[in-house]
């Protein structure tokens, strides 16, 4: 529909289905396109992880659950944009997603601090760096999912051969040069 039709100059770049596509061109003249998650999507995920953690679900709401359901969600959102630049905003939503179940975990056990918190919900995950866990039934940890842990893994479409081209066109160019 023409209302929803915006026609636009690919270095300004445009949304698409919770992507932002650009077209750029840095100092070395070397082009190229760059595709990243919208600040909208970011904000409904920042959104989501709120809800999750709001005040009013605190009561009944274990630390297990809480950490499972923020997985799930990360999870899903680093799955969908795994294919895109998103390292750098992954550092930054994991530093804003400790902070918030951080804040979350002083609000559930009022009148301890955040060092309180830190001494007993921070381990180390993997023998070499700290990160906020829960134990779970079992007696295990269950960590919170840092998105940038997630290898991002490019769309690299391959190259099709041209199908209006001869077949022996192919075969004749890939020949090496026997003179």
């Amino acid at each position: 529909s023409p209302e929803k039709t915006l026609i636009t100059n690919a270095t300004d770049g445009f949304d698409f289905l919770g992507f932002h596509v650009q077209y750029e061109q840095p100092k070395n003249n070397k082009s190229w396109l760059r595709v990243t998650p919208t600040k909208r999507s970011e904000e409904r995920l920042k959104e989501n992880i709120r809800t999750i953690t709001a005040r009013e679900r605190t009561p009944w709401q274990t630390p297990l659950n809480t950490i499972k359901a923020i997985n799930r969600v990360l999870r899903g959102w680093m799955n969908y944009y795994r294919h895109c630049s998103t390292k750098d905003r992954a550092k930054k939503l994991d530093w804003w997603v400790n902070q918030e179940f951080g804040r979350w975990l002083c609000e559930k056990h009022k009148g301890k601090g955040i060092r309180w918190v830190l001494r007993n919900y921070q381990f180390l995950e993997n023998g070499t760096r700290k990160n906020l866990a829960v134990r779970n039934e079992t007696g295990g940890l269950q960590f919170l999912f840092l998105m940038s842990d997630v290898s991002i893994k490019p769309y690299r479409p391959k190259k099709q051969p041209n199908p209006y081209l001869d077949a022996g066109w192919f075969t004749l160019t890939a020949m090496p040069n026997d003179d």
